[in-house]
């Protein structure tokens, strides 16, 4: 997680490829990570898939961030129907990140008009 807090999100791709191969049991955290860093080296659409898988997470806590950064790279592949249905699923939610999808969703939802 080192790479990850001194944001070299290349280096840390490539880590949690690794270790999602070598220790499938933390999936839902590395899948999490490996989908935002994914997604902040400006590779969106690979992004999906472990934002999706982490996204499937029995708690509730752990499913919201997934989801709001699944919206995230829904939009950057301007795929706005997916998008607001995940910061639908995150507002409904209510928690740590509903304020800023309400907000995101607002802003989409105007740019539409």
């Amino acid at each position: 997680m080192t790479a990850y807090q001194q944001g070299d999100f290349v280096r840390t791709v490539e880590q949690l490829e690794t270790l999602s191969e070598l220790e499938p049991a933390n999936s839902a955290e590395v899948d999490f990570y490996l989908g935002v860093s994914l997604l902040l080296t400006g590779r969106g659409p690979e992004a999906v898939a472990p934002l999706k898988r982490a996204a499937q997470s029995n708690d509730d806590q752990q499913r919201e961030a997934p989801r709001f950064y699944l919206a995230l790279a829904h939009l950057k592949q301007n795929e706005i129907g997916q998008a607001t249905a995940e910061l639908d699923a995150v507002i409904e939610m209510n928690g740590e990140h509903a304020l800023s999808a309400k907000d995101l969703k607002r802003r989409i939802l105007d740019g539409i008009k």
